[in-house]
């Protein structure tokens, strides 16, 4: 049986060529037009059937997607390449165990074929087993000494188990055999951050950036390796990873646990008016900790926008969420200011912090799904932004209201102006629940 390469460099249909380089350009979308009509024409392709299943998972088309391998598997049971292609397409859907067993499935029918024994090492590393990882690469070297996917993967898996020198070896042997392959130097730059060589990891990093400007591994591995070039970026970078790791519930938790605190002692020092102060700055102390911990991956975005190699780390969709981060959290400076400027603390202080959590609402825009999750997501996050801002104009017309009714007493109307300027934060605060509902409820055909 040819193995798993071999089927790759069999001649194209002009709609599978097309595809081919649609899904080059990450235009996958448009790929798949083309290639349910080399499907239609060429029933039997091994190549095709797994670049279809590929493309639909990676349209967040998953079950179409398995539903394609499995449906080739049905044709010919006893094809290697359609086992194989199903074991890709599962773990691409994090479902690392099943493609364990596709994988071996595969290997059953066709154990000469180094490339299967690289994704099988793979689904073990995703299932955190680095040294069934291990094993398995060394079947594939005997079978195939350079092949690149076992050579990856026993790098990635003598990464995990701590030895480093054994990895950086194969990540240069890699390169060497490769220099134009973004992954190799990826990989050789996260051998260089382990080994503590975080500065000469940075060249690799952008490199592979160069070479695939989507290589998100390469990214992150920049923005790590940034960390360490200056101890005052370090030292904020590791705050806003820190606080990022902060669930949304267990602040709730700690700003409720501590407002309850915090009234307590007021009570308590209410005849010592001394200790008032401290009290405040506690306070400002708190609220400021959970809008920090709130926005923590904005205000890390923010801060590799303004670094030279800072940028290379952040895609064209993170760029573009920096530019209005900083437009919401200019909206709140302005409101500060406005509030310290009129001594009318209170409206102006509830928009500052509703542009806050704006930012929040901005980074969900982004992390959607384009199209429809993130069509609505930016609607509402429209919708949220300008109801903060006209805040103040439905305060005043509930006043005047009031006024003009004759109500006997403003308390109702200006707790009713309150809970309005609550709603912008409720809708922030729950954004990232109400962007998974939409996720959820996306149309496959979107």
């Amino acid at each position: 049986m040819p193995g798993l390469r071999s089927c790759f460099h069999k001649s194209m249909s002009k709609e599978h060529f097309r595809a081919r380089q649609l899904i080059n350009q990450g235009r996958h979308a448009e790929a798949l037009e083309f290639l349910r009509k080399a499907r239609a024409e060429s029933p039997w392709s091994d190549v095709i059937a797994h670049d279809l299943a590929v493309t639909l998972v990676r349209l967040d088309r998953a079950q179409e997607g398995i539903a394609v391998a499995e449906q080739r598997i049905a044709e010919d049971p006893d094809n290697a390449f359609a086992h194989a292609t199903l074991g890709l397409v599962l773990l691409q859907c994090s479902r690392a165990a099943e493609g364990q067993e596709a994988f071996a499935r595969a290997l059953a029918l066709d154990p000469e074929d180094a490339t299967i024994h690289g994704l099988l090492a793979r689904a073990h590393l995703e299932a955190d087993k680095p040294n069934e990882a291990l094993a398995v690469t060394a079947t594939g070297l005997a079978i195939d000494p350079d092949n690149d996917l076992c050579l990856t993967f026993r790098a990635q898996a003598l990464l995990v188990l701590g030895r480093a020198d054994e990895s950086r070896a194969i990540s240069e042997r890699l390169l060497q055999l490769d220099p134009d392959d973004s992954h190799n130097h990826s990989l050789l730059g996260y051998e260089l951050i382990t080994s503590g060589r975080p500065t000469e990891a940075i060249p690799h990093f952008k490199e592979a950036l160069r070479l695939d400007p989507k290589n998100d591994a390469a990214r992150q591995g920049l923005a790590t390796s940034l960390k360490a070039r200056s101890p005052l970026f370090a030292f904020m970078l590791r705050g806003f990873i820190a606080l990022e790791r902060v669930n949304f519930w267990t602040m709730i938790a700690v700003l409720a646990g501590a407002l309850v605190g915090l009234s307590f002692l007021e009570k308590s020092l209410q005849a010592d008016p001394v200790w008032l102060p401290v009290l405040e700055s506690a306070k400002i102390l708190v609220y400021t900790g959970v809008l920090l911990a709130m926005i923590a991956h904005p205000l890390y975005e923010i801060l590799l926008s303004f670094d030279r190699d800072g940028r290379e780390a952040l895609s064209a969709d993170e760029l573009r969420a920096t530019r209005w981060y900083l437009v919401s959290l200019a909206g709140a400076l302005l409101c500060l200011w406005w509030g310290l400027a009129t001594g009318k603390t209170r409206t102006p202080f509830m928009m500052a912090v509703g542009f806050i959590f704006i930012v929040k609402m901005i980074s969900e825009v982004f992390e959607s799904t384009p199209g429809y999750v993130r069509r609505r997501m930016a609607w509402l996050t429209a919708g949220t932004a300008a109801l903060n801002l006209l805040s103040p104009v439905f305060s005043v017309l509930l006043i005047l209201w009031a006024l003009r009714t004759g109500s006997a007493s403003l308390k109702p109307v200006v707790k009713t102006a309150l809970m309005l300027g609550m709603v912008p934060l409720l809708i922030a605060g729950f954004s990232d629940h109400i962007r998974e509902w939409l996720e959820r409820r996306r149309p496959d055909s979107d």
